[in-house]
């Protein structure tokens, strides 16, 4: 353990899954250098490790082009804040998290006053073709990616960078049995267990959880499944009144276990889509946002699939269902299908390839080894 006294780090992370992959980085930090202190922007995972929030994720969780538009003078006056604790506090390194919309453009203050800059889980520039490379060779000092190929991008076009490792294969870690696990949540064992994630954002729960629950109410009515659908805590409870109403339960908590002993789950597409799979289960990608967002998105991304699921694999491993698909008579389809055990057992095969491709690094040791590298 070497001390480093009176270093300070800030740390920008916009959106719940990337705050709290970066919290275990902080707490590994703080148990090789408990001189360290943090502060900066994410949620109650990088609070509990002790960094200071000046801003929260449950205000700075966007997605699409509109909310950015409709949200835009919140977002400029969240970067001037933020530029103010930065020449205030006058850190020793920044650490960018993934949300490159509003990382890269405060990477261009922070290199203005030669404080050094790392990057923890790029921006997809393998979706977003090469126009954001040239930025981060000019501003990135250290870029720690997630994804195993993005370790040969970045290395071809001359950025120092270190593949840390997947954090979510750390993360999931499911102790309690099935029965267990039913009996305490009084679910019915003897029902296939089909979980929706409608995600972490408002708009993307207020867009997709009424489409989820009008796919399954017919499944549930026929007692053919029974749905849980997974909460999350910083978003008004108003949002999942789509499920109340239609006596579905919400969950909130409980996110592995339930993603583990579910049959098969529909989840909007995101980093849950892989937390899904590496859980061993069988999924429906969905995707929803406005059309001119979507318009956008397919003029710009140059991808086969949108699921990391199938990025990862390079294959078709399990459906997407992406803007006019995102119905509920497709997403019903889908769930019949994976009522087939043939099915389910097939997936699971495919999706068990997903650890090999990601391999075992603990990425909070992984990642504490280069920041702290960039301290000393």
């Amino acid at each position: 353990m070497t001390d480093l006294p009176e270093k300070k780090i800030m740390v920008l992370a916009g959106e719940p899954s990337g705050e709290k992959h970066v919290a275990g980085i902080l707490r590994e930090l703080k148990l090789r250098h408990p001189g360290i202190s943090f502060f900066g922007m994410g949620g109650d995972g990088m609070q509990a490790e002790g960094c200071e929030l000046l801003y929260h994720v449950r205000q700075t969780a966007i997605m699409g082009f509109t909310e950015v538009v409709r949200h835009l003078p919140m977002i400029l006056k969240m970067k001037k804040d933020l530029v103010r604790a930065l020449d205030e506090r006058k850190p020793d390194l920044v650490v960018l998290v993934d949300y490159p919309g509003f990382n890269l453009r405060f990477a261009e203050e922070v290199k203005k006053r030669g404080v050094p800059v790392a990057w923890f889980i790029s921006p997809q520039i393998w979706a977003w073709g090469k126009g954001r490379l040239k930025d981060i060779q000019r501003l990135v000092d250290q870029m720690l990616v997630i994804l195993p190929f993005e370790k040969d991008l970045y290395e071809k076009a001359g950025v120092p960078v270190e593949f840390v490792g997947h954090p979510l294969i750390s993360q999931i870690r499911v102790t309690e049995s099935a029965a267990g696990f039913f009996e305490r949540q009084g679910l019915d064992d003897k029902l296939p267990l089909v979980s929706l994630l409608p995600g972490s954002r408002r708009q993307e729960i207020a867009s997709l959880l009424p489409v989820m629950i009008e796919a399954v109410k017919p499944l549930v009515r026929n007692r053919e499944i029974q749905v849980v659908v997974s909460g999350v805590p910083f978003v008004p409870r108003d949002l999942y009144r789509p499920a109340e109403e239609a006596g579905v339960r919400v969950i909130t908590g409980d996110v592995h276990s339930l993603m583990s002993f579910s049959q098969q789950a529909v989840v909007a597409s995101g980093t849950a889509t892989l937390e899904t799979a590496l859980c061993g289960t069988p999924l429906t990608v969905v995707y929803k946002t406005s059309w001119i967002t979507y318009f956008l998105g397919r003029y710009l991304v140059d991808l086969k699939w949108i699921s990391l699921v199938n990025i990862i694999s390079d294959e078709s491993v399990v459906p997407e269902l992406i803007q006019h698909k995102a119905v509920p008579e497709e997403i019903r389809k889908s769930i019949q299908r994976f009522l087939d055990p043939g099915m389910v057992a097939s997936t699971k095969s495919r999706l068990a390839r997903l650890h090999d491709l990601l391999g075992q690094k603990s990425t909070p040791a992984a990642g504490a080894e280069v920041l702290s590298r960039m301290l000393l």
